[in-house]
């Protein structure tokens, strides 16, 4: 499940990944969050830190875990939302005033 939620992870950014290689070099990407994003990265590298430090016993462990991986997924979820939205918004808007898109 790692090696495919990379991949999942890699497609969503503007740079995209090469899912079909070496069939294809045909790159797959959503481009709704950013290769290197603070907002992603932050909250798994904060539970990565506690989980560092804390003991191995530790019941905190599991929590520290879920939190991290919480946040970062749903950030992932909102910038997908937020993404549809705005392409909705940006196809209404462009219609309207008979711009044509390619």
């Amino acid at each position: 499940t790692c090696m495919f939620s990379a991949l999942l992870i890699d497609a969503c950014t503007a740079f995209g990944t090469g899912l079909f290689e070496p069939f294809s070099h045909y790159r797959v990407s959503f481009n709704y969050i950013f290769v290197v994003d603070p907002f992603y990265t932050l909250p798994m590298l904060g539970s990565f830190i506690a989980l560092l430090i804390l003991k191995r016993k530790s019941n905190k462990r599991t929590w520290w875990n879920m939190l991290g991986l919480g946040i970062s997924t749903a950030y992932i979820v909102f910038t997908f939302i937020n993404k549809i939205n705005t392409n909705i918004l940006v196809v209404k808007n462009f219609s309207d005033k008979k711009i044509a898109l390619q």
